[in-house]
């Protein structure tokens, strides 16, 4: 009789273990997911137009958010969205730029977080060859420059800085401090 108790609680215990399994039930399901998907295209598609491109940005970004978000996006304020899905868009471009720097220069970007001595490698860079007459208007641009570059790596700066960062960040500095190029 003892065996047949034993065996009746452990069956008894499996069957447990297997309903409780069954029953667990995920926000990112495919209806959930496609949703999702279909609004991050269309909120994409005037700063991203090429369709393949921006198919795989909405991949990653899902596939990031599962993990970060698994009780779904609206577990979160819209803010909190808005912030991760900037995070995923720099962390997927830094991917991206890292293998087309590579494959092109040979050398691997890698970021860094900020630091007084980076923000200071970048001053002396900028102003090494200074004349001494451009050097308060070079100190100026430089602090815009360095002041851009955090808003566009705000926890860490792409070693080296993307040409096109550059050129974008350049042009910025150049239309606030109104300076002819």
């Amino acid at each position: 009789m003892k065996k047949v108790f034993i065996i009746v609680i452990i069956a008894a215990i499996f069957s447990s273990c297997a309903q409780s399994g069954s029953k667990q039930t995920t926000i990112w399901t495919p209806e959930y997911e496609l949703n999702w998907r279909k609004q991050l295209n269309n909120d994409m598609k005037e700063r991203l137009p090429d369709d393949d491109k921006r198919a795989n940005l909405v991949s990653y970004m899902l596939k990031r958010f599962k993990i970060m978000l698994p009780k779904g996006l609206e577990s979160v304020s819209k803010d909190s969205v808005s912030y991760l899905a900037r995070k995923i868009g720099v962390e997927y471009g830094y991917l991206h730029e890292k293998e087309a720097a590579a494959s092109a220069t040979g050398i691997v970007p890698t970021r860094k977080p900020w630091t007084r001595e980076i923000a200071r490698a970048f001053r002396e860079a900028a102003l090494l060859d200074s004349k001494p007459e451009e050097l308060k208007a070079n100190t100026i641009l430089c602090d815009c420059y360095i002041s851009e570059l955090k808003k566009a790596y705000p926890d860490s700066v792409m070693l080296p800085v993307p040409h096109d960062t550059v050129q974008k960040i350049a042009e910025i500095c150049y239309n606030k401090l109104k300076i002819k190029k």
